[in-house]
């Protein structure tokens, strides 16, 4: 398994490292511009992402690089795949694009 490092925060490195660790899984940590190589030397056959925040009609909010990553998964024909828990579900936002992480609520 590949785990982008996520930055800026690392979520990727630290968290997701981490999970799949405990699980048992092998995986190994690449710079967020890595994926782009991995996919035109056809080693990526599916991507799975979480998401901060998905609106009412199923669009997702989540960290800057996740759209680079859906672009590359549509031309190279990777599946890709949101994995969020109902709590992220915001049914007060019929769609995107007006997200606004809980943080940035909270510094206005």
């Amino acid at each position: 398994m590949w785990v982008d490092e996520t930055r800026p925060l690392l979520q990727g490195a630290r968290l997701t490292a981490y999970e799949a660790a405990r699980a048992g899984m092998p995986y190994r940590v690449l710079p967020d511009g890595a994926a782009a190589s991995l996919f035109a030397r056809g080693e990526v056959d599916l991507v799975v992402v979480g998401a901060d925040r998905v609106a009412a009609d199923g669009s997702v909010a989540n960290k800057v690089g996740t759209y680079g990553l859906a672009v590359l998964a549509h031309h190279h024909d990777v599946p890709f795949v949101v994995v969020a828990p109902a709590s992220t579900v915001d049914k007060a936002t019929p769609t995107e694009p007006r997200f606004r992480s809980r943080s940035d609520r909270r510094r206005r």
